[in-house]
């Protein structure tokens, strides 16, 4: 997991709302007891995949999962740890939560690491009520290795906004491009809410469709070309930070499908 660049600008403050759910109070609670202590190390263990199963059609296309993580095993391979920015990471009862730090975006990868040309993936989370504008969370599709990595991000921030976002060129230390950007049907905090974002590369191995759906609504769908470094793809999480305050997500399901 890396902090990397934010391009995201914080949207216009909506108007002030109150949230005082119980269930945020106690992860909040829990969160910071269980991530303040822990240290560097990180986890690389890998979670073998799930048995595909058919799950959904894309068109007229069988959708399978190719693995999914709901976090219950906090031995199942994602990154634990304290970086640099002071973001933690960890497992906290049957959730996987960030608490980032710095105008940021933080990735982390998921354990499975079978590239996928046909390529979807969901995460859902909560973005902890209190977060600053433009904080929230999301998930990408990436290529490549080092510096040759290449990633499309999918998000949803805080104040109800969306993003489709492309990092190339100089690996993942690059600012991202915007690609779309519009009004969500859901905020990032308070509740959870579900994030899915489809990579479908075309035949000619240049060209992918990009789809992102918040809470299963389609708001964004469009294609993007470049030279791909990989064979397919592969995913990860994203949570967005500012600098103001810390953001704490917690995510309680990811899953990577494979179209066709």
């Amino acid at each position: 997991m890396w902090g990397v660049p934010s391009m995201s600008p914080p949207p216009k403050p909506p108007p002030p709302k109150r949230t005082g759910r119980l269930v945020l109070i106690i992860v909040i609670v829990l969160a910071m007891m269980i991530l303040i202590g822990q240290g560097v190390a990180l986890s690389h263990a890998h979670m073998e995949a799930s048995p595909p199963t058919t799950t959904s059609r894309f068109g007229s296309t069988t959708v399978t999962t190719a693995y999914a993580d709901d976090f219950s095993d906090p031995g199942s391979g994602w990154h634990v740890g304290r970086l640099g920015s002071s973001t933690t990471l960890g497992y906290v009862g049957h959730h996987y939560v960030v608490n980032a730090h710095e105008s940021l975006h933080h990735l982390s990868f998921a354990p499975f690491q079978e590239p996928i040309n046909r390529f979807r993936a969901t995460a859902v989370a909560t973005q902890v009520a209190g977060a600053p504008l433009g904080a929230g969370f999301g998930l990408l599709c990436y290529q490549g290795v080092g510096t040759d990595r290449f990633a499309y991000e999918f998000l949803l921030l805080r104040s109800r906004q969306w993003f489709v976002e492309r990092r190339s060129g100089s690996g993942l230390t690059s600012r991202p491009l915007i690609l779309r950007r519009g009004t969500a049907p859901a905020d990032a905090d308070a509740t959870p809410a579900s994030v899915q974002g489809t990579c479908d590369t075309e035949a000619d191995g240049r060209t992918t469709r990009l789809q992102l759906r918040i809470n299963g609504h389609l708001v964004s769908s469009l294609t993007d070309a470049g030279e791909l470094p990989g064979d397919g793809w592969l995913g990860g999480i994203v949570v967005s930070s500012r600098a103001e305050a810390p953001s704490l997500v917690s995510f309680d399901r990811f899953q990577i499908d494979r179209i066709g």
